[in-house]
């Protein structure tokens, strides 16, 4: 799967399982209604919109809902905050 095709199985599937319209978080993601059709169409976005994207998605996911099947989630902000402050297992 590419990084394109991951994007946009994410926001298909946090349209379906969300109550946003596709334009309505088009908007939200890129700044824009469209700009999710143009990238299903082909036009490209740079390695830092998609991980913003990503991590919105991550962060916002629906709770209870399953994260697509082959895509890759970044860990939600909150987790990653925990994170920085447990011991690693290595160094106990």
């Amino acid at each position: 799967m590419t990084l394109r095709e991951a994007l946009i199985e994410a926001v298909n599937a946090f349209v379906s399982v969300s109550r946003m319209g596709q334009r309505r978080l088009s908007t939200i993601l890129f700044g824009s209604g469209a700009r999710f059709d143009q990238i299903c169409a082909g036009s490209d976005i740079s390695t830092s919109t998609f991980e913003r994207v990503m991590q919105w998605l991550s962060d916002n996911w629906p709770e209870g809902a399953d994260w697509p099947t082959g895509v890759d989630r970044p860990d939600t902000t909150a987790m990653r905050a925990e994170g920085a402050d447990a011991i690693p297992e290595a160094a106990e």
